[in-house]
């Protein structure tokens, strides 16, 4: 049975539109297309199972460094002053427009229009913002696109977290961590790719969370 697609915004039409007429274009370059996406609920059931395993290191190192028990960090948050619990708000709201920043910045300089190929948006079936890039990349360039997200927006809050000893940046560090299983999982995927023996471009999707291989025979 063929995949419902779901009701794409007015942005993301026109998009659609021009990722066709790119596919034309390659085609006639001899390239065929290949799609490697992730839904929304792989998303938010093993994208979150396979980050739990990080979340626990982070925790147990902040306590660890900080001589305090879960039931403290806890308490900081449901039980200390109004402003912590207004800063994690902010943090989270702040961090996921930056996570889609982060991506466009990285992507940018491997294109030809530079900033003018990046577009940015909003995904309710995700509640989040997200970037797409319309021109197609080499391999390196949609790692570390897929990377730097990561190590911006998680890796770097959790290690700001566990040497100030901020409770606030923790719980922000703790659900941005927790939620970059898709970032994740898109760089396992890049990872799993292999030459053999044909000549392959990236592109980022345009309206889904996931890229597009386009491949020929060298």
């Amino acid at each position: 049975m063929k995949k419902k697609e779901r009701n794409l915004s007015l942005k993301e039409q026109k998009r659609k539109e021009d990722f066709e007429k790119i596919t034309e274009e390659m085609r006639e370059q001899g390239y065929e297309r290949r799609e490697v996406l992730i839904s929304t609920k792989k998303a938010y059931t093993v994208g979150i199972l396979i980050m739990i395993p990080f979340v626990i290191i982070l925790v147990n190192v902040f306590m660890k460094m900080h001589k305090c028990t879960f039931s403290d960090i806890l308490d900081v948050v449901l039980y200390g002053e109004w402003l912590t619990s207004i800063m994690v708000i902010f943090g989270l709201i702040i961090s996921v427009p930056l996570n889609s920043l982060v991506y466009g910045l990285t992507w940018a300089p491997f294109t030809k229009k530079k900033m003018k190929a990046i577009s940015f948006g909003f995904m309710p079936a995700f509640l989040s913002t997200y970037c797409t890039c319309d021109e197609p990349l080499p391999k390196k360039a949609m790692i570390l696109g897929t990377t730097m997200p990561i190590i911006v927006t998680g890796i770097v809050p959790s290690i700001i977290a566990c040497i100030s000893g901020s409770h606030w940046v923790l719980y922000v560090a703790f659900f941005i961590v927790l939620g970059s299983g898709t970032c994740l999982m898109m760089l396992f995927d890049l990872l799993k790719e292999k030459d053999n023996n044909k000549e392959k471009v990236y592109l980022d999707h345009p309206y889904e969370p996931g890229f597009v291989i386009f491949e020929r025979d060298k």
